[in-house]
């Protein structure tokens, strides 16, 4: 594992806190990652199908217009979104 790479899963551990609140900037790159693993072929075919769904999943919740009535939605939909891109990205972590 490099350096990089051990800095990374360093900072996926930290994300997968239930109660962590992770900011737009930090949710889209998590989201390029998925996408990286989602089109590398070296990839097992279910964690690739997961990290595009994970992806798209952000850019979705992202494209939801702002509504103040769903705010409680959007924030537990970005929790779990973040935990299960964590989870995804610390056993993939050898191919980022």
């Amino acid at each position: 594992m490099t350096v990089v790479q051990s800095e990374l899963l360093e900072r996926l551990q930290s994300y997968k806190a239930h109660d962590l609140e992770i900011d737009d900037a930090t949710l889209h790159e998590m989201a390029a990652l998925c996408t990286a693993i989602g089109n590398n072929p070296s990839v097992n075919p279910i964690d690739q199908l997961e990290g595009r769904d994970l992806a798209a999943a952000v850019a979705k919740l992202e494209a939801r217009p702002d509504n103040p009535s769903e705010k409680d939605y959007i924030k537990r939909e970005r929790r779990i979104i973040r935990m299960r891109m964590a989870y995804l990205l610390s056993r993939e972590i050898r191919f980022l």
